[in-house]
């Protein structure tokens, strides 16, 4: 584990994606609808990656920035997922070493069933894209794909793209670019966030 991923609190996510026609959505209960604009710091061969994202809260205008390592992609996303919140203008530093590798999206948050479900309707370049993702809960990872592997895809969800590199987030912003997370860009952030820390540099 680098020094960046123990700079930041860890969790895991194990979740499925897969595409959807929106009007083939059935009417669901949306909790949260939020506005979300993500670019790419760094990016690993092996997966690992380097985001910050500035996320506004449609319903109430809020808005908050925010970091994230994670150390994988696929159906277990990251083992562990590091993320934190930052300051305004310590996004606006690192959203300058993004190069233009940025998506924006509008997610939509509800439950069906037992499961969380996030709808995201890509704009921009990416508009008439949609897809959903399904996140699993469990005590332990193990819990989490256990639950995965049981889920039976709703009738209204299309095809799967869990595992469709093509259909990552990052491939969306990045086109396959690859920059190492260990190097000085990761350095870079690593600084930030002990500068967020109150530390001296």
């Amino acid at each position: 584990m680098t020094d960046l991923e123990r700079a930041l609190p860890k969790k895991a996510e194990v979740e499925r994606r897969f595409e959807v026609d929106p009007d083939t959505i059935p009417e669901l209960d949306i909790t949260q609808e939020l506005l979300i604009e993500q670019g790419y710091v760094a990016i690993g061969n092996k997966g690992s990656e380097l985001r910050v994202r500035t996320i506004v809260d449609t319903h109430t205008d809020e808005t908050s920035y925010t970091m994230t390592v994670k150390s994988s992609s696929g159906l277990v996303r990251g083992e562990p997922i590091n993320e934190a919140e930052i300051p305004e203008d310590l996004f606006h530093e690192l959203w300058e070493q993004t190069h233009n590798r940025t998506l924006q999206k509008l997610r939509r948050i509800s439950s069906f069933g037992p499961h969380e479900v996030a709808i995201d309707a890509f704009l921009q370049r990416h508009r008439g894209l949609t897809m959903t993702e399904i996140e699993f809960a469990g005590a332990t990872t193990e819990e989490k794909i256990a639950a995965s592997e049981r889920f039976v895809p709703f009738t209204w969800l299309g095809r799967e793209l869990t595992e469709d590199p093509n259909y990552r987030n990052r491939a969306l912003a990045t086109d396959f670019d690859k920059f190492p997370l260990g190097g000085p860009l990761g350095e870079h952030a690593f600084k930030a966030i002990r500068l967020f820390n109150g530390e001296e540099i």
